[in-house]
């Protein structure tokens, strides 16, 4: 039978979401906890495991600066030095935190160097846009669309998607009442047009990615692709799980 080699942790609605990870990168299971606790980590994977954690360093390091840092935290788990800690990125103005979005970054990064431009990473509780620049997090720009999405009680993008979205890029100052009148289309197209219009500084003529899962990142990529861009899609989990390995190799766990 394969072991778990180690645990990926990342944060997640109400916690944390747990990977059990083989040697080659595999997972094995998944889990949720309420806290990085020895006692949770222990009943999901067995004690002495080590564990790399998404956005779990105690201080946030302020941009710019690479997604991973220098350095990787070693934390204790009932004194066994067994938690590598990946601190969130933060920036003052605007006002913005990451919370496991610099490790996915940081998976990108590896597989793409070279990259000079804008991700866009639409997560369960922000959207971030990350300006990235000689493999470094230059600035970040955060947006609730998620959140508004969730107290809108909108399911995923529908088939009337690209007549919202086009709706409120072209005039955002209605998103209110659009958003008002169930007759005006999908909920998700008009938050995204609503986001493309205020990120417009972003993503105009830059190169554009955007690391995600799910039917809500393809319709980001969608959206932004019907503004004259050819942006790539990066499986958001993916990225996360490169991240952390790379973490892990840093931290010599």
């Amino acid at each position: 039978m394969t072991q778990t080699n180690w645990i990926a942790a990342a944060p997640a609605p109400g916690g944390w979401a747990l990977r059990a990870m083989t040697t080659d990168g595999g997972v094995l299971r998944e889990g949720h906890a309420a806290a990085l606790s020895a006692q949770a980590l222990d009943s999901f994977a067995g004690a002495s495991v080590p564990v790399v954690a998404a956005g779990a360093g105690a201080a946030p390091r302020a941009l710019p600066c690479a997604p991973l840092g220098d350095t990787i935290a070693l934390d204790d788990l009932d004194s066994a030095a067994r938690l590598a800690a990946i601190p969130p990125l933060a920036q003052q103005s605007p006002g913005a935190r990451t919370a496991g979005e610099e490790t996915a970054i940081a998976g990108f990064l590896s597989l793409n160097k070279d990259f000079d431009g804008v991700l866009c990473l639409p997560g369960p509780v922000q959207t971030l846009w990350a300006h990235i620049s000689a493999e470094e997090v230059v600035s970040m720009q955060p947006f609730a669309t998620p959140r508004l999405a969730a107290a809108l009680g909108a399911d995923a993008p529908l088939a009337d998607f690209d007549a919202a979205l086009s709706d409120t890029l072209s005039r955002p100052e209605r998103l209110a009442a659009h958003l008002a009148d169930p007759a005006r289309g999908c909920p998700w197209g008009h938050l995204i047009g609503a986001e493309l219009a205020a990120a417009r500084p972003w993503w105009l003529g830059q190169q554009v990615a955007v690391i995600g899962n799910g039917t809500v990142a393809a319709h980001y990529t969608r959206a932004i692709g019907t503004q004259g861009l050819a942006p790539v899609q990066a499986d958001g989990t993916a990225m996360l799980l490169k991240g952390l390995a790379e973490a892990k190799r840093r931290a010599g766990l």
